[in-house]
């Protein structure tokens, strides 16, 4: 199998694997400099509600040619409330620019590639994702939805893939726009009547 396609093939392996336990509400997440190649993240912004941008920024600069054929990002979002993720953002080197795509994940079936996302590279060290939510199927009674984001980057120094999650075991919470938490019913106990003994008159002797 040619690389580029073994890469992708374990992207689509692990885009659906880790827990989803809520951090914060639109939290920036920190990581420690703990993955070797060139996508080992140090921080992850997010900004925007309806059409939310992550901005993934890594320890080491690099270029869209250095990363082509060679790194991935892909922020994890799970809509459903499922125990796995139900949609992912991929972003990849096209060699001359940074592309986007929303990907959703569907469980026994081929992925199904949604639409195309705006992608790009702001600075040496970061690139930037804008997903609209319109683009994803969400839960009615959903009022938050999860994200994680992984990059995965091979070369001669990571030749099984060197792979980083932020956070590293769990999701991260967002509210949904327009979506409020319901109020928690008040449940009234029936109370069944309970019948009254009915007085047996006592027997009277005969004169």
């Amino acid at each position: 199998m040619p690389k580029r396609l073994a890469l992708l093939a374990a992207i689509v392996g692990l885009a659906v694997a880790l827990p989803l336990l809520a951090v914060a509400d639109h939290l920036d997440v920190g990581d420690r400099n703990d993955t070797r190649g060139l996508l080992d993240v140090r921080r992850v912004e997010v900004s925007g509600e309806s059409r939310p941008t992550w901005h993934v920024i890594t320890f080491a600069d690099w270029t869209v040619a250095r990363i082509w054929d060679k790194g991935y990002f892909l922020v994890r979002l799970d809509t459903f409330g499922s125990p796995r993720y139900d949609y992912y953002a991929l972003v990849r080197s096209n060699g001359y620019g940074m592309k986007g795509t929303l990907v959703r994940d569907r469980q026994g079936k081929p992925d199904f590639n949604v639409s195309k996302l705006t992608a790009w590279h702001p600075t040496r060290s970061s690139i930037k994702v804008r997903v609209p939510l319109s683009k994803m199927r969400i839960g009615e009674l959903r009022v938050e939805y999860f994200w994680q984001v992984q990059t995965l980057f091979s070369n001669k120094t990571c030749t099984q893939l060197c792979i980083d999650d932020v956070p590293d075991d769990q999701g991260v919470a967002e509210p949904i726009p327009g979506r409020t938490p319901g109020p928690i019913p008040t449940v009234t106990p029936i109370v069944t009547p309970t019948a009254m003994p009915t007085a047996t008159p006592a027997p009277t002797s005969s004169p």
